[in-house]
């Protein structure tokens, strides 16, 4: 899709796969919150306002993401839809919680003993939880570098997405720390976007400098294929 044409533009060895799913990006909130405030504007309706926003903005769609993660790590373990092949898995903003639940999948079906399935793993402008993310196992299933692009200035994430009342503290608003690489530093990477991107969506129109930062080039890339969550 036209978001990934900042990585598509350049010469990624392999195949690349996009994922498309019933989604919306952490940016869609603001257009239902607006929706909603004006609502309220008009009714009054302070607990209507609250109740919209915590049922109907956010779980739906994050439920989707966890299922969709679920079933392309059942596709890529069992089903062998890309034989034996290697893959990178790049995620932006809900895209991030399909991976997770991607991984948490490919392990819990033995893919942290072998064989090899989930070679790098990019997140980008991330909505999975990092407090979940500090502690899961689950990266075990990764044997190249986890790579994570935040920005402080995120107000999707700093300002709309607690007003879902999810309890997640976003990992595309700060650097992530996981305990199963605190023994293997070199292969977790935090990128600070803040002074790089404006906002959420505009991940979208920096994809070449994420690229650049991710310093990608033929001699280093090392898996056959890279999926993208489709936005």
């Amino acid at each position: 899709t036209w978001a990934w044409s900042g990585f598509l533009a350049h010469d990624l060895i392999g195949e690349y796969w996009v994922l498309e799913w019933s989604a919306a990006t952490a940016q869609s909130v603001v257009k239902n919150v607006f929706g909603h405030l004006l609502g309220f504007r008009l009714s009054g309706s302070f607990t209507g306002l609250l109740g919209a926003l915590k049922q109907n903005i956010f779980h739906e769609t994050f439920e989707k993401a966890c299922i969709t993660g679920r079933l392309l790590g059942y596709v890529l373990a069992e089903l062998r839809m890309l034989g034996r092949a290697n893959i990178n898995l790049v995620g932006f903003s809900l895209g991030t919680q399909v991976i997770v639940e991607c991984l948490r999948q490919l392990e819990e079906l033995g893919c942290d003993r072998g064989p090899d399935i989930v070679n790098d793993v990019i997140l980008i402008g991330g909505v999975a939880n990092a407090k979940e993310c500090e502690t899961a196992s689950f990266w075990s299933v990764v044997r190249g570098q986890v790579a994570n692009f935040y920005a402080n200035n995120d107000q999707a994430l700093n300002t709309l997405l607690p007003l879902a009342q999810t309890g997640i503290k976003p990992i595309g608003n700060r650097p992530l720390h996981v305990s199963y690489f605190h023994n293997r530093p070199e292969r977790l990477r935090n990128f600070d976007m803040t002074e790089l991107v404006d906002g959420h969506s505009d991940y979208r129109e920096k994809m070449h400098e994420i690229y650049a930062l991710l310093e990608i080039s033929n001699n280093n890339v090392l898996a056959d294929r890279t999926f993208f969550d489709g936005i």
